[in-house]
């Protein structure tokens, strides 16, 4: 299998037969720092190992970081930011987690507030509304979006693991132009789940037209 790569902004990969479309991003999930990532992970990535992370992103043509305050509890965007990412091209993207305990437009002015200090910011490029589970309307935080972008604290908006009434809801408020970025729930877990689904019906559908083959013969 042959592969070839550009090396700036925008390029594209190909591996094979198939060639995926640059720009390219990169999650940082895995670089908290606190006792649960440890627990979780069972390691936590040394900081030599994410240079090295940066240095071959971006010499590949990575422009897009993604990371959130949910990935070690604020952690991962740490040290995102003690990376010294070049912000000449760089996309930097974090997300507000929508909790039990916050509940109005100025928790999220908050959350943003503390995300872009951890991060080294004034202004965060794309804010995404995380998780599938909303305790309210996404509409409420699509407003608060609207009054951080007035206020200089966030340039674009995006939703993260929305299912198809999350983004409907999202989208009904005039406040907002509508997200410019969208994170499917799609993982290599729910990925085999899909598949096993899938396996679990072929097989019943073979075993049941055996089981009615078998019997038609036996009553001819």
């Amino acid at each position: 299998m042959s592969a070839s790569s550009g090396t700036g902004p925008g390029s594209d990969y190909t591996a094979s037969h198939t060639t995926l479309r640059g720009p390219f991003g990169i999650g940082t999930m895995m670089w908290g720092t606190t006792g649960l990532d440890r627990r979780i992970n069972r390691y936590l990535i040394p900081d030599e190992t994410l240079r090295r992370i940066r240095d071959e992103a971006v010499r590949a043509g990575v422009t897009f970081f993604d990371t959130a305050e949910g990935y070690g509890g604020g952690t991962s965007e740490i040290r995102l930011r003690r990376l010294g990412l070049p912000r000449a091209g760089c996309v930097v993207a974090t997300k507000f987690l929508p909790t039990l305990w916050r509940w109005s437009e100025a928790s999220f002015i908050r959350a943003l507030r503390a995300s872009n200090t951890r991060l080294g910011v004034e202004c965060c490029d794309v804010y995404f509304i995380h998780t599938p589970i909303h305790p309210r309307s996404p509409d409420v935080w699509v407003r608060a979006a609207a009054r951080a972008v007035k206020l200089g604290l966030m340039k674009e908006l995006g939703v993260s693991n929305f299912d198809a009434a999350s983004i409907r809801a999202a989208l009904s408020s005039s406040t907002f132009d509508r997200p410019v970025a969208r994170r499917a729930a799609f993982t290599v877990f729910i990925s085999c789940l899909v598949t096993m689904y899938r396996l679990s019906n072929l097989f019943a559908d073979r075993a049941g037209r055996l089981l009615r083959e078998q019997y038609t013969s036996s009553e001819m």
